[in-house]
């Protein structure tokens, strides 16, 4: 359950796909967990500025 987890973390913070789509998934993963799943990156905060500068990516979205 937590390699699941820890994938749609990652689609979340990434933004692959709208999050009304991940987030119900996430919810029947439940909140717990023993350990770190992730560490949120400079490189993956900067990847989103940049697509949200290339006009890939709505305000909404990186909001």
């Amino acid at each position: 359950m937590n390699d699941q987890r820890v994938k749609l973390l990652h689609s979340l913070l990434d933004l692959e796909k709208p999050t009304s789509q991940i987030v119900p998934s996430l919810n029947a993963c439940g909140w717990d967990s023993d350990r770190e799943l992730l560490t949120l990156t400079r490189h993956e905060v900067a990847m989103v500025l940049r697509r949200y500068l290339n006009n890939q990516l709505s305000a909404k979205e990186v909001e």
